[in-house]
């Protein structure tokens, strides 16, 4: 009898053991399988660190081609079409037909962390330019434009501030990729308004200028202010 009851009490340790090796890797296994293939695993690791170098190698094929067709405007040549150069891209799988629409349409595409831009055929150096004016298009200075992505004006690109010079083209490089955007004029010089945000498109193209007309402010008199 005793040696029944030991037998029994070996058994149930050694079922209790096996329950316990059990969950054990299944518990090691949900974190085996979570390090591999989770968000921040080594596959997802492994996938963008190859986005990245996509996007590099495609960024490199922008660059070149952009110093291409200014080299050739200096020589009175001809640079390869853009269509041409995102074609290699895609014979070689670094770019895709989607990704070659969204070019074409935005002359622009995000891949990764980068957006890279491949201007329009013809276009080297592009230059944006705001301009501040009055009612009889004088330029004016000291306005600080900001210029946002988005409507609701809480993407800022950049802030640009006027000249009376309206040859100056004061948006200096990286001029964005043709889309709209939206001006919010934030500091006017004495005697006007602030105007209502603006929504411009920009084209793409080599030379662009934003006009903005302050409207005329009206001041009371010192006297009449401290009443």
């Amino acid at each position: 009898m005793k040696e029944r009851r030991k037998t029994l009490n070996s058994d149930g340790i050694t079922l209790v053991a096996l329950v316990i090796i059990v969950i054990i890797l299944i518990i090691l296994s949900a974190i085996t399988i979570r390090a591999v293939i989770g968000e921040h695993g080594s596959i997802s690791s492994a996938n963008l660190a190859k986005e990245e170098t996509r996007a590099s190698i495609v960024q490199e094929e922008a660059d070149a081609w952009r110093v291409e067709k200014e080299y050739a405007r200096d020589q009175g040549k001809k640079a390869r079409p853009r269509e041409e150069v995102l074609n290699k891209l895609i014979e070689e799988g670094f770019l895709t037909e989607e990704e070659k629409k969204i070019i074409e349409e935005k002359d622009c595409v995000k891949i990764a962390s980068k957006t890279i831009v491949f201007e329009q055929d013809g276009v080297v150096n592009r230059k944006f330019k705001i301009r501040a004016v009055d009612d009889n298009d004088n330029s004016l200075p000291d306005c600080t434009v900001q210029v946002y992505e988005d409507q609701a004006c809480e993407k800022l690109i950049k802030e640009v501030n006027t000249s009376l010079d309206s040859d100056i083209y004061n948006w200096g490089s990286n001029v964005p990729p043709k889309g709209t955007y939206y001006a919010k004029v934030t500091k006017v010089p004495l005697g006007y308004n602030i105007p209502s945000n603006t929504e411009f498109e920009l084209l793409g193209i080599e030379n662009e200028e934003l006009v903005i007309t302050l409207p005329r402010g009206y001041f009371l008199p010192s006297s009449a202010r401290n009443l």
